[in-house]
């Protein structure tokens, strides 16, 4: 009797090693599931978009908090950056524009598999952080100068992508970069459209500069890029939304 009550307990213990070990299994494919769903999820399309959304929003709250407290009129029109530069809204145009660059950057790691221009988010994200982090009151000349990579950095983005859609259109096959619904001809067109725009509002800002205009106004600066930068951002939130990565 006494062997058969400790083969029992024997044969007890065996099943709920088992069971454990069986809910240890579950619970590693459980937690495998979660993550391929997490990776399949967030995509460098995903990115660029939240990259678009925030740098655009930070764009626009930044100089509504400065108007809002009567730091500065609304006119004369200025850029954004100068109706940015008082506290607080300095810091939001800051930490807005300096994730804005971070998720550039991921973005563009995350499809260096698919273009030869993906380098290109990273010089943006340069550009946007540095311009973010210094301020024309504190070094003017600094902050022009990553104005400027990231416009020039943003336009010759643009022009890839048009390059990239051009050669899909010649070789009438599926591209790795786009979606297979994407139709590269609309997309050829599209970015041959914005990518001129954007080239010439960095034309129309270095033409001023140089006093082609007349005389140098902030205003006049701010027309140009204004647009410009209207153009990028709903540019790069599209390609977000056609891209395959």
């Amino acid at each position: 009797m006494t062997v058969n009550i400790h083969t029992h307990k024997h044969g007890g213990g065996q099943q709920d090693a088992r069971a454990q070990q069986n809910r240890g299994t579950q619970t590693d494919e459980q937690n495998h599931e979660v993550k391929r769903s997490l990776e399949a999820e967030i995509t460098a399309g995903h990115v660029l978009q939240a990259g678009s959304g925030i740098g655009g929003s930070t764009c626009v709250i930044a100089p509504l908090i400065t108007l809002a407290l009567h730091q500065r009129s609304l006119l004369p029109l200025v850029t954004v950056s100068v109706y940015s530069k008082y506290y607080p809204a300095v810091y939001v145009f800051r930490v807005g524009l300096i994730s804005c660059g971070v998720l550039y950057w991921l973005s563009g790691i995350m499809i260096r598999r698919q273009t030869e221009f993906w380098w290109l988010c990273l010089v943006m994200g340069v550009g946007l952080q540095g311009l973010s982090a210094v301020s024309p009151s504190e070094n003017n000349s600094v902050h022009v100068a990553f104005a400027a990579i990231y416009f020039v950095g943003g336009a010759t983005f643009l022009t890839g992508i048009a390059i990239e859609a051009y050669r899909a259109c010649r070789s009438k096959m599926f591209h790795p970069l786009f979606k297979r619904e994407v139709k590269p001809q609309h997309v050829f067109r599209v970015f041959w459209t914005v990518c001129v725009f954007c080239w010439c509002c960095v034309l129309g800002v270095i033409l001023e500069v140089l006093g082609v205009f007349g005389k140098h106004s902030e205003t006049q600066v701010a027309y140009f890029e204004l647009s410009g930068l209207v153009c990028l951002i709903y540019s790069f939130w599209y390609i977000g939304s056609i891209v395959d990565a």
